[in-house]
C-alpha cells in the first residue's frame, strides 16, 4: 500500500533481547502518550517476532519517519547548532519521560536494580573510570565525579530511554520529535 517501514533484524540473541526491550518500551510509551495530545512520539510497532519458530534472531517492524535527525553527526559545530534551537523540547521530552509509569520492561544485563541510587553511582563511576585521565583533567570531570558521589543518594527513581542522545532523535516539519532506538531503556 505504499508506505514505508522500518525493520530491525537482530544478528544474536543478545541483540534480540535489546530488540525486545524496544519493542516493549515503543508500546508502553505510547499506550502512556496518545499522539494527539503529544508534540513527542516513539515509533508504533507495526510487527515483531522471529522469522521462524527454529530461528533465534528477533526482528521488529516499526512506522518510518520521514524527518532529520536532530543532529546528524557527533561532535560537530553544526550539531551543536542544531541542538540548541530544540533545546527546551529535548528537555521537555526529558521530562515526559521521567514522568511515566513505565514497568517490567524486559533486563537485558540481568542488573537486580532494587536500589538505583547505588545501580547509578557504579554505573557513573565505570564511566568515569573509562575517561582518559588527561581528559578528567582538562575538563576538571573529578569535580562531576565528586558531585555524583555526594548527591547520588537524593536521586529518584524513574524511567529512562537509555540512550537519549540528540542522534537518536528525529524533527518531523508537523513540529514533533521522534524518539527512536529504545533498546536500552529501563523501567
Amino acid at each position: 500500500k505504499n508506505r514505508i517501514f522500518f525493520i530491525k533484524v537482530a544478528a544474536s540473541i543478545g541483540v534480540g533481547i535489546r530488540t525486545q526491550v524496544e519493542t516493549a518500551w515503543n508500546k508502553k510509551f505510547n499506550k502512556q502518550v496518545p499522539r494527539s495530545s503529544s508534540n513527542f512520539w516513539v515509533p508504533i510497532n507495526i510487527e515483531d517476532g522471529y522469522i521462524n519458530e527454529n530461528d533465534k534472531n528477533y526482528y521488529l517492524i516499526t512506522e518510518f519517519f520521514d524527518g532529520k535527525l536532530l543532529v546528524p553527526q557527533r561532535n560537530n559545530n553544526l550539531s551543536i547548532k542544531l541542538l540548541e534551537s530544540q533545546m527546551m523540547n529535548v528537555i521537555n521530552l526529558s521530562e515526559l519521560i521521567q514522568s511515566l509509569s513505565i514497568k517490567d520492561l524486559p533486563d537485558y544485563e540481568n542488573i537486580n536494580e532494587t536500589d538505583h541510587n547505588k545501580w547509578f553511582l557504579t554505573k557513573t563511576t565505570r564511566w568515569y573510570e573509562d575517561i582518559p585521565r588527561d581528559v578528567q583533567t582538562k575538563y576538571d570531570v573529578n569535580r562531576l565525579m565528586e558531585y555524583v558521589k555526594n548527591q547520588h543518594s537524593i536521586l529518584k527513581s524513574a524511567p529512562r530511554h537509555g540512550d537519549f542522545a540528540p542522534w537518536h532523535i528525529i524533527s518531523l516539519l508537523i513540529n514533533v520529535l521522534v524518539l527512536i532506538d529504545g533498546e536500552n531503556a529501563r523501567s
